[in-house]
């Protein structure tokens, strides 16, 4: 299992760093099935999941997929700087 799962609700933010992801209008099963993948992560990793469901603010869902694609393109120009 991975270090520690923080869910990230409309309006909230977060400023600490880890893996993002966006989960958008999920049902039950899907949501299963993001906790059955989480469960099955290890190390020293923090998951940050902003949760949006289709009544909240789009503005916020919006800031929310910017910053994970901020984080992704620098995570991945990091890796590449590494090889």
């Amino acid at each position: 299992m991975t270090d520690k799962v923080i869910l990230v609700t409309p309006p909230d933010d977060i400023l600490i760093d880890g893996i993002r992801i966006l989960l958008v209008d999920l049902n039950s099963s899907q949501t299963q099935l993001i906790s059955d993948a989480l469960n099955r992560l290890t190390g020293d990793t923090t998951v940050i999941s902003y949760m949006w469901n289709s009544k909240d603010n789009i503005d916020w869902l919006l800031d929310k997929k910017l910053k994970s694609q901020k984080k992704a393109r620098k995570t991945k120009k990091n890796n590449t700087l590494r090889t």
